[in-house]
């Protein structure tokens, strides 16, 4: 099965932030993308990785705020 290709734009949506939050992340290589011409385009598998990675950080951030 192949990975489906995502466009900034896209990406922004889906994690319901702006555009240039998403470009900030790209060029700070948090988030790892390609461009295709002057567009980026992000992998579906980076995007849930990095989800998942930030998931994980905010549990671990509330869990430790307890103590």
């Amino acid at each position: 099965m192949e990975d489906k290709q995502l466009t900034l734009q896209e990406v922004a949506s889906r994690m319901r932030v702006s555009d240039d939050t998403i470009y900030r992340l790209l060029k700070k290589g948090v988030l790892a993308g390609y461009k295709v011409g002057l567009q980026w385009r992000i992998k579906q598998s980076e995007l849930d990785r990095f989800m998942f990675a930030m998931s994980n950080n905010r549990q671990r951030s509330a869990t430790t705020a307890n103590w």
